[in-house]
């Protein structure tokens, strides 16, 4: 498949010469790397050109085994840039005449809809200073419920990184994002992540909207659950027991995410025994760890041997973070393990400071494995990591 574009394109067009819609002719290899071709401008969200005129664009394919990005009949929305100036370049366009695709060939969505267009160029027509308040949080809202979805998920990362947002928020850019949560129609990851920039930024004047959400038989009822949560501090105790008795994994991984303070709080470590789900055996690590600290040091350490990597993981940078405390631990299970199991616990010690270090180098010096006293060599930083 050619180069997918589309994320890029919102941050491109900010800071791009022009910004336009047009159909893709001529499109011609320069070199081994360059192409160009001729748009036919049909829209001008951004620049001086006129609808009618044609400019030339030039982009790179770095990778040789998948077609050009554009073809001749192409439709595109694309943000343009001065050609670079660096010698490549004016070789391939002695006359320096035309226009780079932006964001190093990225900056476009191919086959725009609409909405998509319009979405943009209201954006665009606010003034920059102003795109991070009411008018811009507006029209980024409007682009996160309609546009196509690599516009759409630009658009919902942008409002993430905005702050104060929760009171930037005007009622049509409530109604906006509300859209976004709900429709159906829209990709149910898209929806999923709306939510989920609802609970990040605890968003109190969508919280109607994720409560509308959270009923049984919704799609996106775990995030809007974890938005619920997230604005108002906590889960009713009872909706968490219930929770944890779903046959949905996303849903035992909210309530896991949200026991402490519960009577559920003490299931955790049963959780993390034995639930069939990574994601809740990676909820009840963090949760875990957030909530109890030191004390959760000897349950976490069994995730340290987890199926999932992630769970592994998880663990490992957890009690790594605790630092000394972890250090006996850790140390002890890597003395106690057989040698092809070691490796994920001392990843934890290398996390754990200075005291962490001092482990890795008494097992260095003296673990009976020379394969572990090669990998604690190694994490200090003494020899290449040795292959098995």
């Amino acid at each position: 498949m050619p180069a997918h574009g589309g994320e890029p394109l919102l941050a491109a067009a900010e800071q791009a010469s022009a910004t336009l819609v047009g159909s893709v002719t001529e499109s011609a290899q320069v070199d081994r790397h360059g192409w160009a071709a001729s748009l036919r401008v049909e829209r001008v969200l951004t620049g001086t050109l006129a609808p009618g005129a044609s400019v030339r664009m030039a982009w790179e394919e770095l990778s040789r085994g998948r077609p050009a990005r554009f073809e001749d009949g192409d439709r595109i929305l694309v943000a343009l840039v001065p050609l670079p100036t660096a010698t490549l370049w004016r070789q391939r366009f002695p006359d320096g005449q035309g226009y780079a695709v932006a964001a190093e060939g990225d900056g476009f969505l191919r086959a725009p809809d609409t909405a998509s267009v319009e979405g943009l160029a209201a954006f665009l027509a606010v003034p920059a200073g102003e795109r991070g308040r009411e008018a811009g949080v507006t029209a980024l809202a409007d682009l996160t419920a309609r546009a196509q979805p690599p516009l759409a998920r630009a658009a919902l990362e942008r409002l993430a990184r905005l702050p104060g947002l929760d009171g930037r928020l005007a009622p049509a850019a409530r109604q906006h994002l509300t859209a976004a949560a709900s429709d159906a129609a829209r990709p149910l990851e898209l929806r999923r992540a709306t939510l989920r920039l609802v609970a990040d930024r605890r968003l109190s004047n969508l919280r109607d909207a994720a409560e509308g959400l959270a009923s049984e038989g919704s799609p996106v009822r775990a995030e809007a659950l974890a938005a619920l949560a997230a604005v108002d501090g906590q889960l009713p105790a009872e909706l968490v027991e219930r929770l944890l008795e779903s046959d949905e994994a996303a849903l035992r991984a909210v309530a896991a995410r949200h026991a402490p303070g519960t009577p559920a709080e003490s299931r955790l470590s049963r959780l993390l025994r034995a639930d069939r789900a990574p994601e809740v055996r990676l909820a009840a690590v963090e949760t875990l760890l957030a909530s109890q600290g030191e004390g959760a040091i000897g349950v976490v350490s069994r995730a340290l041997f987890d199926s999932d990597e992630a769970v592994r993981l998880a663990a490992a940078r957890g009690l790594g973070g605790l630092g000394e405390a972890a250090v006996p631990t850790l140390e002890h299970l890597v003395e106690r393990s057989p040698p092809d199991e070691v490796r994920v616990p001392m990843a934890a010690l290398s996390l754990a400071g200075i005291p962490g270090r001092h482990a890795l180098e008494r097992i260095a010096a003296t673990h009976e494995d020379e394969m572990v006293r090669g990998l604690a060599r190694a994490m200090l930083g003494r020899e290449a990591f040795p292959r098995h």
